[in-house]
């Protein structure tokens, strides 16, 4: 099964080491808000890519509600903005443009089945994760409370969004699965308030909102694409 992905599931199993990488990183080396921010630039690197690479043609409704995208992120996490680590920065940057690979190695190719890039993510981003504990001298061996956490994150929460993301890649552009993606961002203070009682700004609500509304505009105007592009041709008696 992974032999049928090959070079696009090599490549896309990298972009998604970078993705999960540069992630970690960032949010250690520079602001949660710098990074959150940095990670909607995803969809147009996919956009972009897609277009380059698959010559997958972007409507101007999805560039449109990309860059309502971007604005209501802004207003969710503008409080928080700050020059931050320029390392941490660069870092957020490489991780949105690693998912936006990801998401277009998904649809290189026209695999079948593409969830065997997603394993091959998870056994690179192992691998790695290995490479540098080794070399920081950390000891690879976890508590009990933290391999349960971490199978819950890892082989739980993360792996059904992944395959998710993986199902959902092969119909939609790589701009508007990655568009859909934010939706995940948008969510995080509204769990965190759910479930940790941490107080969540009006900002972050309002910027959530309009997050939202580009989500859905995209969503309805591919409907009505698809829509007008399946309707039958009057036939010419």
């Amino acid at each position: 099964m992974i032999r049928s992905v090959g070079l696009a599931g090599i490549i896309g199993g990298l972009c998604l080491v970078a993705a999960f990488a540069g992630a970690i990183y960032a949010i250690q080396s520079t602001t949660v808000a710098n990074a959150v921010f940095l990670f909607t630039a995803s969809p147009f690197v996919a956009a972009l890519l897609g277009w380059f690479v698959l010559r997958e043609k972007v409507r101007a409704t999805t560039w449109a509600a990309m860059a309502l995208a971007v604005v209501g992120m802004f207003v969710m996490v503008r409080e928080g903005l700050a020059v931050g680590a320029l390392d941490g920065n660069i870092a957020a940057i490489l991780s949105a443009a690693g998912f936006g690979a990801f998401a277009v190695a998904l649809r290189w190719g026209r695999v079948a089945d593409a969830t065997p890039i997603a394993l091959l993510g998870a056994v690179f981003a192992a691998i790695a994760a290995g490479i540098v504990l080794v070399a920081q001298g950390v000891s690879p061996v976890m508590s009990a409370h933290d391999t349960g956490l971490a199978l819950l994150l890892g082989a739980g929460i993360l792996a059904i969004g992944m395959i998710l993301f993986t199902l959902g890649a092969r119909v939609l552009p790589a701009a508007e699965a990655t568009l859909l993606s934010l939706i995940e961002v948008m969510l995080a203070p509204v769990w965190v308030w759910l479930i940790l009682d941490e107080t969540a700004s009006a900002g972050t609500f309002a910027g959530g909102a309009i997050l939202l509304v580009a989500v859905m505009m995209n969503a309805i105007a591919g409907v009505r694409t698809q829509g007008v592009a399946q309707a039958p041709r009057p036939v010419n008696e």
